[in-house]
């Protein structure tokens, strides 16, 4: 379906979201792999991914002509040590304006690194979010004449 859905989207910029909520970890991963090949036609991405999924974006680094917004929302227990966000996946994104990232945790986790079991007084996730809004933090750019 998404191979068709992408067939019939010609070469138009593409406004997508994945949610790794709603897919297998094999139908998640091939998905995320077609969407990559197809990243030079990306304005406005949403992903709901988890820690491995995300990885796998580095591969759209110098590919992002079109992105304007992205969205990405990480899924997982306590980051891990070794986890990193690969941002420098933007340095060629020339039209990208506004990046919005959280990183969610199971709220059992987040009981536990306090040191209770008791997780009633949590909401579901704890999300910590920062967004970017390029147009408001770039210098303007001389013109030439």
């Amino acid at each position: 379906m998404l191979s068709t859905w992408l067939l019939r989207s010609g070469s138009s910029p593409l406004t997508l979201g994945i949610d790794a909520l709603w897919l297998d970890h094999d139908a998640l991963t091939s998905c995320i792999a077609i969407m990559i090949l197809h990243s030079h036609r990306w304005r406005d991405v949403t992903f709901t991914l988890d820690e491995e999924h995300w990885e796998m974006l580095s591969a759209v680094k110098g590919h992002l002509p079109q992105l304007e917004r992205f969205n990405v929302e990480i899924l997982g227990d306590e980051p891990d040590d070794g986890f990193t966000i690969p941002l420098d996946i933007f340095e060629v994104a020339p039209k990208l304006h506004t990046i919005t990232m959280q990183f969610n945790i199971d709220s059992s986790e987040l009981a536990r690194s306090v040191g209770t079991t008791d997780v009633s007084p949590f909401q579901p996730s704890f999300s910590h979010e920062f967004a970017l809004d390029f147009a408001r933090m770039s210098k303007p750019r001389p013109l030439h004449c």
